[in-house]
């Protein structure tokens, strides 16, 4: 039985909750006891917090940063999740970059998982900024900007970024919705779990926490 703490008591219910007909967890009250921490954030970080010059309309939430600062101090015995912004936080953590702002990213979309041809999810999305892995991130699943669903997302800043990158462009060919940083023990999950969000996305998760802590026990 792998022990979850939430950041949130009343996030924790739900989340483990929709997470148990998939898998086997527990909810604790510490920190300290937990196989996984878990942070969400729902709001998008500032950018002047990574160092960027914001873009005109982006402000972005700092408050959250102390918290997240937190559970970081906190969880270095336990693998850490971050939901949301706290996935761009912890993508930053991990050598990680973000585009501060992707017109129409903010909607609902599937998700494509990485190594399953076919195998796509529906996913639940409040968020304008996006997270650009760092070299050493694993890409566990992304959205192609090939999708139809999000034929109508428009990449201004990312094209501007990438004008400024020395990297080859087809890295930024799909974007990045969920990475696994092996040495820092940290999942990021960029999609949210919001109404609507459905049971697959649920059981996705589930099966990634699995699967990493399986890994994390063999390497023990």
């Amino acid at each position: 039985m792998l022990k979850v703490w939430l950041d949130d008591p009343l996030d924790h219910k739900y989340l483990i909750q929709n997470m148990l007909p998939h898998a086997s967890f527990k909810g604790v009250p510490s920190i300290h006891d937990a196989d996984i921490a878990i942070m969400r954030g729902t709001a998008d970080l500032p950018p002047n917090y990574y160092n960027q010059t914001p873009l005109q309309g982006v402000v972005g939430n700092r408050s959250q940063i102390e918290l997240f600062d937190w559970v970081w101090e906190r969880s270095a015995h336990c693998v850490r999740v971050g939901i949301g912004s706290a996935a761009h936080y912890l993508n930053l953590k991990g050598g990680g970059d973000i585009i501060q702002k992707v017109d129409n990213h903010d909607k609902d979309h599937l998700m494509e998982v990485e190594g399953q041809p076919g195998r796509k999810i529906w996913v639940t999305s409040r968020h304008n900024s996006q997270m650009l892995p760092g070299s050493d991130a694993t890409e566990l699943a992304y959205v192609s900007e090939r999708n139809k669903f999000m034929s109508t997302m428009k990449y201004t800043d990312k094209l501007a970024w990438r004008r400024e990158s020395s990297l080859p462009q087809s890295v930024y060919w799909k974007d990045a919705e969920v990475v696994w940083y092996n040495d820092i023990k940290s999942l990021c999950w960029q999609p949210d779990f919001l109404v609507g969000t459905g049971a697959n996305q649920y059981q996705f998760f589930a099966e990634v926490l699995e699967a990493i802590m399986e890994k994390q026990k063999c390497a023990a």
